[in-house]
């Protein structure tokens, strides 16, 4: 195996744990029991024992992993959206359920906390 090679399986390996933390899945057994596999197969994933196929990949995928970055260690500009999209559907929660509960200083600053996540 070259060295390239195994820098790609290690890199690979980081971003997947990166995605599975950034997904809000601390332990990997959960996560692998939401894409339909064994924790011990995940496991391995994550250890470069082996590497997922791509009936995987797509299931890992499916709960929101960016796969371009998985693959590449570039963000997809998809996912960039993704990212604004959410932060400015939790900008209109904090303009109208939250708002209300708050008085208007604390309504400003989460406010302008999620516009700047939507920046």
């Amino acid at each position: 195996m070259s060295t390239s090679h195994i820098d790609e399986i290690v890199s690979f390996r980081a971003r997947l744990i990166e995605e599975r933390k950034r997904l809000g899945f601390s332990n990997q057994t959960e996560f692998a029991h939401q894409i339909g596999i064994s924790g011990k197969t995940y496991n391995h994933y994550e250890t470069g024992r082996s590497e997922p196929g791509l009936t995987e990949l797509m299931k890992i995928g499916e709960k929101g992993a960016d796969l371009c970055y998985l693959m590449t260690g570039r963000r997809t500009a998809l996912h960039e959206q993704t990212v604004k999209a959410h932060a400015q559907h939790v900008l209109a929660l904090v303009d109208t359920i939250v708002a209300a509960e708050l008085d208007q200083e604390e309504a400003e600053i989460i406010g302008a906390l999620a516009r700047r996540l939507g920046s």
